[in-house]
């Protein structure tokens, strides 16, 4: 529309309104991305160039609005320019084909615009997988950590992601889940199961941008795992005629949560640590022993060990104690002697006595046997016997073997069902008897004697347990040895030390007939000796009563003293002064003769009787004795 003003002649006008349309200029888009071809989850960067078909003084201003697959995926402003451009960062392109588009928003003077389609081809990044475990010689049986590093040499803006397999000898054992980082780790805790070598590998399966790869293989020695033994017995206390089921319960030391062992092997079961009471092999990881008859009369302290496998150590439980559930009594041990003389019948007397009055459903008196010690040396055991109108049993031991002096005995009680074990007190006795040794003086081995000649060798009698009575002495020489010995003095009392004489001879000699002036041996030596054998020998043949009287006066005694003298005297004459024989006699033969030299005396209605042994040697006359 135009309006003319007019002048000094002229009157202003308006011309007619006309309508003008002026189109806005063409535009044309272009897309550049940095790369066709991008590698999965990188991020990519895309510029968008804006040109129009006809420029003015104002360039082209506006947003460029981008798609991939039709999505959109950013929005950015358009720069003015020759030419206008607009640059986006497109986040991490998922692997596969893609269509990329831009369309350019127009402005004030310039048209909208669509930019052609570009295909983006994204592929997966390679990764690399390393195994890494904290420890190449773990134990069997308990666990072990590793790790799992996944990273790619072309890595995106997002890390590795997902889950990594570990596998054991080729079989699957444990799975972690990646935490994501440069490079993404996975910290995993396995199960290890049995002893030996295995081998492991670190499988990673790959995520949306990543292919999946596998570690190298790592070689591992596990050494056999520790156990631990736990034992139980069921009743869990003992029970009078009862058997007790004993149970070992096998279990690793360091367990894993949700893995299931499998331990074989045998269990030994032990009383008191040395009785055996059985073993059995282990199944469900336990061992039971059944029937197992245990006296309730005494403490036991059982244990169980479990001796191990290929895969796993041995181990002990702990010790567990069944404790006497009966009866408590005492023991007291008497003896009819004090003092006892050698031969005398000793009798012991043990009784056992409850320590408190019985139930009246129990057992009223105990029952059993009684070990009778001397010492740490059992010499005997005995039943007991209840004793009337009480509570208390006795068992009885009569014995006439004791050793000569001091004596500490004691009784132990084996208790029973109802009672416990237990042992009396310490009884010492005083036990009387001699003893004969040789003399320190005597030669080590052999008395040797020349031919003809005489030699002495002594011995020392000696009393034990106070024991001072008489002592006959002996010696008896073998006949055909033509010898004589000869004990100085032939009756003692201890201490004291006898002398014997050996006499040899070249010619002649006891058993001699030769000499036809020899005065013969007188013969009354050896009828007093056979007399006196034959009434001793008449007497032991009486009954015990009529001996005991006819030893109850002094004078009787000394009779049977005086006896026991003939006896010796006798025996001497017999063994020391042979008679004379009707063989001629060339003298003592040479070599070893033994001599028995005999020591007796009489107590307490007994001989008692110790010997030793004498050996001589007769050598050629004229030689050197050794």
């Amino acid at each position: 529309m135009a309006t003319y003003s007019g002048d000094v002649y002229y009157a202003g006008s308006s011309a007619t309104a006309t309508t003008i349309t002026v189109p806005k200029s063409p535009t044309s888009i272009a897309i550049v991305p940095a790369t066709t071809t991008p590698p999965g989850g990188s991020s990519l960067l895309v510029t968008a160039t804006i040109t129009a078909s006809t420029t003015g003084a104002t360039l082209p201003t506006g947003t460029v609005t981008y798609t991939l697959d039709g999505a959109s995926v950013g929005t950015s402003a358009v720069v003015p320019g020759s030419p206008s451009t607009s640059t986006v960062t497109l986040p991490a392109i998922t692997p596969g084909t893609h269509i990329l588009q831009a369309t350019y928003s127009g402005d004030t003077y310039y048209g909208a615009s669509t930019a052609p389609g570009v295909t983006i081809t994204v592929s997966k990044s390679s990764t690399t997988t390393v195994l890494t475990p904290s420890t190449l010689t773990p134990t069997a049986g308990g666990s072990m950590v590793v790790t799992a590093s996944i990273s790619s040499p072309n890595p995106g803006g997002t890390a590795p992601s997902g889950t990594v397999n570990i596998t054991m000898d080729g079989i699957n054992v444990a799975t972690g889940t990646l935490v994501s980082g440069a490079p993404s780790i996975a910290t995993i805790t396995i199960p290890l199961v049995s002893a030996g070598t295995h081998v492991l590998e670190a499988v990673y399966d790959g995520d949306t941008y990543y292919t999946g790869s596998n570690s190298s293989t790592v070689t591992i020695i596990a050494a056999r795992g520790a156990t631990v033994t736990t034992l139980t017995a069921t009743p869990p206390s003992l029970t009078a005629a009862t058997a007790e089921t004993l149970t070992a319960t096998i279990a690793p030391a360091n367990p894993v949560t949700g893995v299931l062992y499998t331990i074989t092997g045998t269990v030994t079961f032990y009383d008191n640590g040395t009785t055996l009471l059985g073993q059995v092999s282990v199944a469900d990881n336990t061992a039971t022993l059944t029937g197992v008859k245990l006296a309730d009369n005494v403490n036991h302290v059982i244990t169980a060990i479990y001796g191990g496998d290929t895969n796993w150590l041995g181990s002990a439980a702990s010790a567990l104690p069944l404790d006497a559930t009966t009866l408590p009594d005492y023991v007291v041990l008497t003896s009819n002697f004090s003092t006892v003389q050698p031969g005398a019948a000793l009798v012991l007397t043990a009784t056992v006595t409850p320590a408190s009055t019985p139930d009246v459903t129990g057992e009223p008196n105990p029952t059993g046997q009684v070990a009778f010690y001397d010492g740490t040396t059992l010499i005997g055991t005995s039943s007991l016997s209840p004793v009337a109108l009480s509570d208390t049993s006795t068992a009885t031991l009569t014995t006439q073997t004791l050793p000569g002096g001091q004596d500490t005995l004691s009784a132990y009680y084996l208790g029973d069902l109802y009672y416990d074990a237990a042992t009396s007190n310490l009884l010492t006795l005083t036990v009387e008897d001699f003893t004969l040794t040789p003399s320190s003086t005597n030669p080590a081995t052999n008395l040797n004697i020349v031919q003809g000649a005489s030699g002495s060798a002594a011995f020392v009698i000696a009393g034990v347990g106070g024991f001072n009575n008489e002592i006959q002495i002996v010696c008896a020489v073998p006949t055909q040895d033509d010898m004589t010995c000869t004990a100085t003095p032939q009756q003692v009392t201890p201490t004291a030390t006898v002398t014997f004489v050996v006499q040899t001879y070249t010619s002649g000699g006891p058993s001699s007939t030769t000499t036809v002036s020899r005065r013969h041996d007188p013969v009354w030596p050896r009828a007093a000796g056979g007399t006196a054998l034959a009434v001793l020998l008449g007497f032991f043949l009486l009954p015990f009563g009529r001996r005991t009287r006819i030893f109850a006066g002094r004078g009787a005694r000394r009779f049977w003293i005086l006896l026991l003298l003939l006896v010796g005297l006798g025996g001497a004459g017999i063994g020391c002064n042979s008679v004379s024989g009707a063989v001629a006699s060339t003298g003592t033969p040479l070599g070893v003769s033994t001599l028995k030299i005999t020591a007796n005396a009489y107590v307490n209605n007994a001989v008692v009787s110790h010997s030793v042994y004498l050996t001589v040697n007769v050598v050629t006359p004229g030689s050197t004795t050794p």
